[in-house]
């Protein structure tokens, strides 16, 4: 059964000056990836997955992507992140669910501390930025040669699952 995860209901201008102060209030920062929002369950050897919205994505995994994620997922686990159809490959950003276990009332971080450090060839975890990473985030921001990466998001070290504990930053 889909879960409505946290969305970005407040957009930050593209300014270093503002970046910056985010950073250093203690946000962290992920870059944020032009693709379709997927989140996955997996019951079994059943993986269901939904669009933003909740209704089932209508796009086709590879099968080399459902083995990845067969691979990265416990039972009853749900992880969210964004697929990149051409490329079939999905870059994480959020566990959901852990075992059948509810995350929601644990800040991002510590959701997203339980996935682990594996590889696999068609699923990639999103790394996490801090203030020392301030000068690679704008060259990030100013870079429009890259596609797929249309921004950065921030989330919040302490709040839990709520929309207002990520603000979403586009190149544009």
């Amino acid at each position: 059964m889909f879960i409505r995860c946290p969305h970005p209901k407040v957009t930050l201008k593209n300014d270093p000056t503002k970046i910056k102060k985010m950073l250093e209030d203690g946000w962290l920062c992920q870059p944020k990836i032009n693709g379709r929002r997927i989140q996955i369950h997996r019951r079994g050897d059943v993986l269901t997955c939904y669009t933003r919205q909740g209704s089932i994505h209508t796009k086709e995994l590879s099968e080399g992507l459902k083995n990845d994620i067969l691979g990265l997922l416990d039972d009853g686990d749900v992880i969210e992140g964004e697929f990149i159809f051409q490329t079939q490959k999905v870059y994480l950003f959020d566990y959901i669910v852990r075992r059948g276990e509810s995350l929601a009332g644990l800040a991002w971080i510590e959701r997203f501390s339980n996935f682990d450090n594996r590889r696999f060839e068609h699923i990639e975890k999103l790394p996490t930025y801090t203030l020392e990473n301030f000068s690679y985030i704008l060259a990030l921001m100013a870079d429009v040669d890259t596609d797929f990466i249309e921004g950065v998001v921030f989330k919040s070290k302490h709040k839990d699952f709520t929309d207002d504990s990520i603000v979403r930053c586009r190149k544009k």
